[in-house]
């Protein structure tokens, strides 16, 4: 059987050539980018297990998110909770014979007598009420697929939570460059100019400070509900996307997007697609084993 997650979903409606390079091909940036290592260092965190990541002044961050979070009243029924279920034809409700839909699902959790999918989250958008974060989870396909998976495993689901924190955007003070270091005329420094770079624990310090005083801003839990009418346009959305996949592949055509190539900055394919950089042996790019390793790490026999 092929598998899809809703990782591999998002890739693809962001780009067929990006998804062909990373779950067709296997190639991956040897770095993981700054967000995505603070995100899984945070989901590692509310595990219960240790993590952190090589920047200093992220880590800092990171404790200082962690360090106001509110404590949350639920009991846990599972944690990374792994899942396959088949993909339906939405026409015919017939599960397929190709395809199966995988993933890990962060917590099920019991909230005042009812069963819900808990997911926990990192961002750096705005995460207050009525923000287009939260619009957008009207066609999020990751929380419908984990309701359908959960239902599937007998959880008699009543909707979802997301957990998200929102991460400061304040940047480290680094020290002034020499050559605009202005001074006065008895010689010294004028006041906005800093000698040595902020330590990551003044910086930590800082970003303390701006949650304390806005906590709104940093801390949501929201819950939501999938209609049966959703949940079948998500599997129609996935089928749909399948049919893509294999057509694509069967051609040998992946095209670019160019208006994804900046989206959350520089595309780490980039200069391959615009100047046909070798992938094969450049130290930037490993290849994986397999396409989705964060569910065959916890396959389901």
């Amino acid at each position: 059987m092929k598998t899809i997650t809703s990782s591999e979903a998002r890739c693809r409606r962001r780009c067929p050539r990006l998804h062909h390079l990373q779950y067709q091909q296997l190639y991956r940036p040897a770095k993981v980018s700054a967000a995505l290592a603070s995100g899984t260092v945070w989901h590692l965190w509310r595990e219960g297990k240790p993590g952190q990541v090589d920047d200093p002044y992220e880590n800092a961050k990171l404790e200082a998110m962690n360090a106001l979070y509110p404590s949350r009243d639920y009991e846990v029924l599972g944690v990374e909770v792994s899942f396959r279920i088949p993909l339906l034809n939405p026409a015919t409700m017939r599960a397929s014979r190709t395809w199966e839909i995988a993933g890990v699902i962060d917590k099920i959790v019991r909230i005042g007598g009812l069963v819900f999918v808990l997911d926990h989250k990192t961002s750096g958008e705005n995460i207050t009420p009525g923000s287009r974060f939260w619009q957008r989870l009207a066609l999020d396909t990751q929380m419908s697929v984990y309701v359908m998976a959960a239902e599937a495993m007998g959880y008699d689901i009543a909707g979802f939570y997301y957990d998200v924190v929102g991460k400061p955007g304040i940047k480290p003070h680094k020290a002034t460059p020499e050559e605009k270091r202005k001074t006065k005329k008895d010689g010294s420094y004028y006041a906005s100019v800093r000698l040595e770079d902020e330590t990551p624990q003044e910086y930590g310090q800082r970003c303390l400070e701006a949650i304390q005083a806005e906590p709104e801003r940093y801390y949501q839990l929201q819950d939501y509900a999938r209609t049966e009418g959703q949940l079948r346009d998500c599997m129609a959305d996935l089928w749909a996307q399948a049919l893509e996949i294999h057509s694509s592949s069967r051609a040998g055509l992946h095209p670019r997007n160019p208006e994804a190539c900046m989206q959350y900055g520089e595309c780490p394919f980039w200069a391959h697609c615009a100047y046909g950089e070798e992938l094969e042996g450049n130290e930037r790019f490993v290849k994986i084993a397999c396409a989705h390793p964060e569910v065959e790490e916890r396959r389901v026999l």
